[in-house]
This record gives C-alpha cells, sequence and structure tokens, in this order.
C-alpha cells in the first residue's frame, strides 16, 4: 500500500452558488456576479447564454467575484454560467439576467435644430422602434429604427424648434 495514497483521493466540495444583479438589465450595462463553494484557485469561465465572456480564478476560499458587461443581444432571458472545466472536477452553477429594451440619445444635451442620434438596444430583430417627443401635453413621433439581426439600430434625428429649453423627454 501506498502510505500517500489518501493524497490522491478525491473529496466533495459543497454545491457551488452563484448569483448576478441587477437581474432585470439593458445592453451595455454592468452586471455584477459572485459565487462560492467552487475548487479553490482554478480558472472559471463565465457565460453568457452559452458563450464564455470572461475567465477568472476562485479565490483560495473557491469564492469568486466579478463583472460583466451586457453584449448587444435580443430581449430576453439569458442563462449566466459559471464553470470549473471538467479537467479540474467540474463545477458548475447557474444564474439568469433579463435583458431589457433600451433607447437613449448618445449625446445628452444638444442644441435646437441640430442632430442627434438615438440608439435602441435589447430589441427583437428587425423590429420597428417609434422615437417619440413629449410636447408637454402630447407624444409627437420624430423618427422610427428599425432594428437588426441583435434587436440594435441607430437614428440621427433633428431636434424641433418646437423643443422646450432644458430637459426633455423622448
Amino acid at each position: 500500500l501506498d502510505p500517500f495514497a489518501r493524497w490522491n483521493a478525491c473529496y466533495p466540495v459543497d454545491s457551488p452558488t452563484f448569483a448576478v444583479g441587477p437581474v432585470d438589465a439593458p445592453v451595455g450595462s454592468t452586471v455584477e456576479f459572485g459565487g462560492g463553494g467552487f475548487a479553490a484557485n482554478w480558472p472559471l469561465a463565465v457565460a453568457f447564454g452559452g458563450t464564455t465572456i470572461q475567465t477568472v480564478m476562485t479565490d483560495a476560499n473557491g469564492s469568486v467575484m466579478g463583472s460583466f458587461v451586457v453584449p448587444e443581444v435580443k430581449r430576453g432571458g439569458y442563462t449566466i454560467s459559471a464553470k470549473i472545466p471538467a479537467t479540474y472536477g467540474a463545477y458548475e452553477a447557474f444564474a439568469s439576467v433579463w435583458v431589457v429594451p433600451i433607447v437613449k440619445a448618445r449625446t445628452p444635451s444638444v442644441a435646437l435644430g441640430k442632430q442627434v442620434t438615438m440608439d435602441a438596444r435589447g430589441f427583437g430583430a428587425s423590429e420597428s422602434v417609434r422615437i417619440q417627443w413629449w410636447t408637454g401635453a402630447t407624444w409627437y413621433e420624430v423618427g422610427r429604427i428599425t432594428t437588426d439581426a441583435k434587436g440594435s439600430g441607430g437614428l440621427a434625428i433633428s431636434i424641433p424648434s418646437w423643443a422646450a429649453t432644458g430637459t426633455n423627454y423622448v
């Protein structure tokens, strides 16, 4: 018998845990993650919807913390997985993120009569997104964005001459 055989034995580790936040996030936003119960000091692949987006190292306690930017995808639910490859024990845990659509101006402040590009992200493929301006009494359509296969698109619009000075809602 080998007196060192006990060092070659595998000992079970607790089932790993993994969480993300926020769970509702638009394309381009930062989502933080954390987990524990993984093997200590091993590479951990973090995947978004099945595609690895980064690899991080677990610490001496088998814990991990980090963040990622939501990639350009269509709205909906996506699985975020944290996995140590099979060669290191095949530990894996899951969390979910719901990608929400967002429309925003590339430039936060623009003068009357000038143009601003509006970006739509996280919509469905080939979706028509109406861009509307609040007149103070009603919404007025100033353009439409047709999204691409990833649910994103952009449109340059002119700031209406009748727009109020100060904050406006689009």
